[in-house]
């Protein structure tokens, strides 16, 4: 007879569960998609030093970053 308890798999580490999320959620892929475009943005003005399409990319990136995180609180806070 055992003395120990066989659970199975090993507890998921923190990368996989973060991976996970991600995967499950849109808002969490519109809050990546926010940060994309608030990089491109700093990359237009830093490298082509195009200033009106990085404010562009930077307000919309930034405004994807502050939905999809406050949603995906919310959501998460209710359940």
């Amino acid at each position: 007879m055992s003395s120990t308890q066989d659970v199975g798999q090993e507890p998921a580490s923190l990368l996989q569960t973060v991976i996970n999320s991600i995967d499950d959620s849109v808002l969490l892929k519109v809050a990546i998609a926010g940060v994309l475009l608030f990089v491109s943005g700093w990359l237009l003005d830093v490298g082509a030093n195009e200033g009106v399409w990085a404010a562009i990319f930077g307000a919309w990136g930034s405004g994807l970053v502050l939905v999809g995180l406050s949603c995906y609180g919310v959501i998460w806070w209710r359940r």
